[in-house]
């Protein structure tokens, strides 16, 4: 459900050659939808690319309807399909709210990476080095399933849960630069993924920080999901807990975020440094706490997209 419509009553009517499809759309008048569509025949399950009809900014109302050209997309069938239909905000509403929720960082100094004199320190968390980092932008929130399936296509079902305001999730580093690109050409910005030390910076509260363990609490009941206080390793809605000094949402806990640096074992100048993974910071509902500590690190290969794993954005000046 979004803006509070509803899909009822579907009526397909299928030949060998098309699909027609009527529905039904409840819910508030002045406000416009999308509609997502997937597709099973006997044969196969997919996402239809070749449809036409009332599944872009659409208002409620009765006798809605979209035809799917099947003998043109998959070739010969014989007739027998269930349609499923979702609910979705506009591309529009999605990009315009990723847009107004990008937050200042004024650049600063800071020490990277965990002290001795903080506890315990994992190795790839050493040595603390000082870094000076330029001012940018961030995403106050993770990037939403609604923001990608209206940067990716409409028909992008395979990153919909259903849940549009929860973090994508499953999204490799690779296709997250996909989503990238799409959304600079939409957008005429420069969107990116952040640096390691950026993401860090952000999530300690820039020049704001009180030096918390977590992002914004040394509790991090506080400020994020994790393993102890979620069940069945289930993302949530975004912005649920407390933000951190900066008011960034989530940077501990839910899911993983993807960075643009290749994985490199420790601060150490002499440290092996991937020539493929990449970085991944802040945890998630699979991980303890102290894997979810603004100091706390892994990777992953770019072309792996598992379930804790989504991202945010930032820009430069």
């Amino acid at each position: 459900m979004v803006n509070g419509q509803t899909i009822e009553n579907i009526r397909t009517t299928a030949s060998h050659e098309k699909v027609f499809v009527e529905y039904d759309l409840a819910g508030d008048i002045t406000k416009k939808v999308d509609i997502l569509v997937f597709i099973e025949t006997r044969s196969e399950a997919l996402v239809p690319k070749m449809i036409a009809g009332d599944l872009y900014g659409v208002l409620p109302g009765k006798n809605k309807r979209f035809e799917w050209e099947a003998l043109k997309e998959i070739g010969p069938y014989d007739g027998s399909v269930s349609v499923k239909l979702k609910v979705v905000s506009t591309k529009k509403d999605a990009i315009d709210q990723l847009q107004r929720n990008m937050v200042f960082v004024q650049g600063g100094e800071f020490y990277m990476g965990c002290a001795q004199n903080q506890g315990s320190c994992d190795e790839s968390e050493m040595p603390a080095h000082k870094v000076i980092v330029e001012s940018f932008y961030i995403g106050k929130f993770e990037i939403t399933e609604a923001q990608w399936v209206a940067v990716m296509g409409i028909n992008d079902w395979n990153y919909s849960t259903g849940c549009e305001n929860c973090p994508v999730s499953g999204v490799s580093w690779n296709e997250v630069n996909d989503f990238l690109i799409k959304l600079n050409q939409l957008t005429g910005k420069s969107y990116r993924l952040p640096t390691e030390a950026e993401w860090e910076y952000a999530a300690r509260g820039g020049i704001r920080s009180s030096g918390y363990q977590y992002s914004g609490s040394d509790k991090l009941i506080s400020v994020g999901w994790f393993k102890e206080n979620t069940g069945y390793k289930k993302k949530h809605t975004i912005g649920l807990k407390a933000s951190n000094e900066l008011g960034l949402y989530d940077m501990s806990g839910n899911l993983y975020e993807w960075c643009s640096d290749l994985w490199r074992t420790n601060y150490n100048s002499n440290s092996y440094v991937s020539d493929v993974n990449r970085v991944l910071r802040g945890g998630s509902t699979y991980n303890l706490a102290a894997e979810c500590k603004v100091t706390s690190r892994t990777y992953a290969s770019p072309i792996n997209g598992y379930n804790a794993m989504g991202f945010r954005v930032v820009h430069s000046q």
